[in-house]
């Protein structure tokens, strides 16, 4: 009874200040001269946004924007200015800002600094990987919206969401600059275990050093899988040579149950020497298939940090997207562009630490 007593008294208040600003803007219309001719806008003026623009321009570096006195009126400063559209929002309805921190921790869990505990050897080194990353957000939803019980379906709802033209680059605006700062913010906290004088490990802050290298690995990281992507954006023939593969992967697999098969059924050795013979041209056809397959990509996207299994991996998923949910080649190399760039941010950010 409380909350329809508060709810009806918002609603009146509301409804006479709607009606006070009415009143007022009527008054204030009709008391105004009539309009007179006004100078063209100038560039730092802009006219109605769609919801896409709106966002992007919140996300942009401020840009000074000159108005006819002079001041200066960042793109969030003109927008509340005017009053006419509502704040951008800070956070994606599918793809939540626990996704962001989930998936900084985990970037951090799988860095491994020189001398190490977990990495004796004389450099830096990461072993997070793309299947890693589809195993854990593919299967938990981490930081992902949940809503409904069949997870596949719910996966593929998030997918479609993420990898849809208007919805793919607003989320690299909205979190790409956040990542960064929640790493750098997080990387100030962080201990790894180094060996310690009496044997005992020792838990030890980044370095300046380390957190720089920490932040020029992933951006090469980031740019082996946006290069790769983008490889597979532009591929001709990408889904039939899938296909041709995928083929070839089950033939193999077929050939080596049929073989487990005769020699549980013990048939003849004739049988099972001709069975032994398939496996060994199914291996052939598909370890050529799979290195063009592989080499059609490296040939274009050059990665320094991603091996074979990895790329295959990503293949794989890149056309699963398009041939289960029919997404466009495009939106797949449009991927690889962002990421391209978050990784340039991300190793830009380690030349400025100090």
């Amino acid at each position: 009874m409380k909350k329809l007593i508060l709810i009806i008294s918002l609603t009146l208040v509301t409804g006479m200040l709607v009606a006070a600003g009415i009143f007022f803007l009527h008054k204030a219309t009709s008391n105004a001269p009539s309009p007179q001719p006004r100078p063209a806008a100038s560039n730092g003026t802009r006219g109605a946004m769609t919801d896409p623009q709106r966002w992007q321009i919140t996300l942009q570096n401020p840009v000074n924007n000159a108005t006819t006195d002079g001041t200066q009126i960042t793109p969030t400063l003109s927008r509340e200015a005017s009053n006419t559209t509502s704040p951008a929002p800070t956070e994606d309805s599918r793809v939540t800002l626990d996704f962001i921190d989930d998936l900084v921790d985990l970037a951090l869990e799988h860095y491994h600094p020189a001398h190490s505990l977990t990495n004796p050897g004389p450099k830096g080194r990461l072993d997070l990987t793309s299947t890693m990353l589809n195993m854990r957000y593919g299967l938990s939803l981490q930081g992902l919206d949940q809503d409904g019980e069949d997870m596949g379906a719910v996966r593929k709802a998030i997918l479609a969401h993420v990898l849809s033209p208007r919805t793919l680059d607003l989320l690299f605006q909205l979190y790409g600059q956040e990542c960064i700062l929640r790493a750098d913010e997080k990387l100030g906290r962080v201990r790894k275990p180094f060996p310690g004088t009496s044997g005992t490990p020792v838990e030890k802050p980044l370095t300046t050093k380390q957190k720089q290298e920490f932040f020029h690995l992933y951006g090469q990281k980031l740019r082996d899988m946006g290069n790769i992507f983008q490889a597979i954006g532009t591929m001709d023939h990408f889904a039939d040579t899938m296909t041709n593969h995928l083929r070839l992967r089950t033939e193999l697999n077929t050939a080596y149950y049929t073989f487990w098969q005769l020699n549980e059924s013990n048939a003849s050795e004739a049988r099972i020497d001709e069975a032994a013979t398939d496996i060994k041209n199914a291996i052939l056809a598909f370890d050529r298939n799979k290195r063009a397959l592989v080499a059609s990509i490296t040939t274009k996207a050059h990665p320094l940090m991603t091996r074979e299994g990895d790329i295959l991996y990503m293949a794989q998923w890149a056309f699963r997207r398009i041939s289960t949910q029919s997404v466009p080649m495009d939106i797949i190399e449009a991927l690889g562009k962002n990421l391209t760039t978050l990784g340039d941010d991300f190793a830009r950010h380690g030349d400025q630490l100090e």
